[in-house]
């Protein structure tokens, strides 16, 4: 094993899993799941027990914070990061209170996503 973190992205919006996709790629995280939906979450995380979850907050069906606490019920240290197009500081303190260990919103720009995603990724490899 080549030390590379490993990651899943879950979005219902396929342009925003592909760039935060790519721009783990591109910080060497080997990206072993991807999915659309919040029950895909849960059965990603059981599935692969990767060291960091990106996952969306507003999505059909299973939203992020209710798959957020399925897969704290699978592994209690999971490393989340949520997702978010909306700008909301309750939302961001409802993420963290639940658990998540950061907040990006998706509507930031590419230079303050990239700069969540960074700072994501040294939080398991420092």
């Amino acid at each position: 094993m080549s030390g590379k973190i490993s990651a899943i992205v879950i979005d219902d919006d396929s342009l925003m899993r592909e760039l935060v996709t790519r721009v783990l790629e591109e910080l060497g995280c080997l990206i072993v799941g991807i999915g659309k939906n919040g029950q895909a979450a849960a059965e990603l995380y059981r599935e692969n027990k990767p060291d960091l979850v990106f996952l969306d907050i507003n999505m059909p069906d299973v939203n992020g914070l209710d798959a957020l606490r399925r897969i704290f019920r699978i592994d209690r240290n999971a490393r989340v990061v949520m997702l978010t197009g909306v700008s909301d500081s309750t939302v961001a303190e409802t993420c963290i209170q639940s658990g998540a260990i950061d907040y990006l919103q998706k509507d930031a720009g590419p230079a303050a996503l990239r700069d969540g995603l960074v700072r994501a990724v040294n939080s398991v490899g420092g």
